[in-house]
This record gives C-alpha cells, structure tokens and sequence, in this order.
C-alpha cells in the first residue's frame, strides 16, 4: 500500500511510460480493486512488449493468471495467457529469473487444473515450481505449490503421495516463520482430502 501511494504521487505521465510502474500499480490494486488491477496488469504486458522486457511480461502473464483464478472471470483468459507464458518460457528461459518461472509454473499449474482439466501435466507444473523455489530460498511459494500437488494427487488417483506432500508443505511452513495465511491454505486443502476420502 505505500508503495501504491508512492505511484499515485508521480506525474501520470511517467506512469503510463513505465510499465512496471502500472505492473506494481495492479499489485497495489490487485486485492480492493481487482477489476481496475486487471486493466493494470493488461496495459504493463502491452508496455512490456513494446520493451522487449521479457521477465516483465512473463511477471505480468502470471498475475494477469493469478488474478484471473482469483476472481473466476472469464477463465478462457487463464489459458490463453498461461498459453503466451508457456511460449516465452519455451524460447527465452534464459532471460527469465529463477522466481518468475517458479510463479509462472505455479499458475499454469492452476491453469491446467481449473480450466484444461489436465491433472497429470498440473503435476508436473506444481512440482516443478516447488522445485525451483525450494532450490532458491522461496519458502511461501514451495509451501504453496506443494500443498496444491498435495489436494491434487489425491484427487487423481495418487493418493499414496498426499501424506507425503503435505507432510512437506508442513515443513515448508517452519521456514517462513509460521505465515498464517500458508498455514491457514495448507489446512484447507488438507480438510479437503480428508472430506473427500471420508475421514470428515
């Protein structure tokens, strides 16, 4: 919120020039405005493209995911920009940062699930992201992706490996200091599986 108000007090022209500064204007927006962080994040992929920025756009494909998930519009939206995200990925990883692959993994992750139906490849995507932020230090995330294989692997028929992955994901959460709002998605997701195999 404060770097919000910061951005609010810059001319408006050099926020419309800079498409991180519309990027992070979304982030600041995204939670009690969604709709209006949605044209945000929209106008900062356009900026980003004009740039040839390819980490901003892959960052701004992800939130656009994020947000879209959150707010269940239009999630046609989910899998076309989760499509984009995938072909930037393909041709420049290279160019992207160990932390938005881990994100972008993570949301195409949710793409597959919640709009392709496409558990196994939602698999592959959820640990993979958990892969890559356990491997540098990004604990919400690993936690995150974790607990969404945990839910997922026990509704595709790989039940067996949910003890383990949640297991983990409790681990996970000793490394960011007991975050409340990781351990209240972990039980969840947990008190989920639990009702779908009987044990209310």
């Amino acid at each position: 919120q404060r770097l919000l108000r910061w951005i609010k007090a810059v001319p408006e022209k050099y926020v419309k020039g800079s498409p991180w500064l519309q990027f992070f204007m979304g982030a600041g927006r995204e939670f009690h405005q969604p709709m209006v962080a949605l044209k945000d994040y929209q106008s900062a992929l356009k900026g980003f493209r004009r740039a040839a920025d390819v980490e901003g756009e892959l960052w701004a494909l992800s939130s656009l995911i994020f947000l879209c998930f959150g707010i269940g519009r239009d999630l046609r939206m989910m899998k076309k920009y989760a499509a984009q995200g995938r072909e930037i990925l393909k041709r420049q990883r290279a160019s992207c940062s160990p932390s938005v692959q881990a994100i972008f993994l993570f949301v195409d992750g949710l793409t597959a699930v919640y709009v392709e139906v496409d558990h196994p490849r939602s698999l592959k995507r959820f640990f993979a992201s958990a892969k890559i932020a356990h491997q540098n230090g990004f604990h919400s995330l690993y936690v995150s992706a974790i607990s969404f294989a945990g839910i997922l692997s026990a509704f595709s028929g790989e039940s067996q490996n949910t003890p383990i992955l949640f297991h983990k994901a409790k681990q996970g959460i000793s490394q960011t200091k007991a975050d409340p709002f990781l351990l209240g998605q972990l039980l969840l997701l947990h008190g989920n599986v639990e009702v779908y195999h009987g044990d209310y």
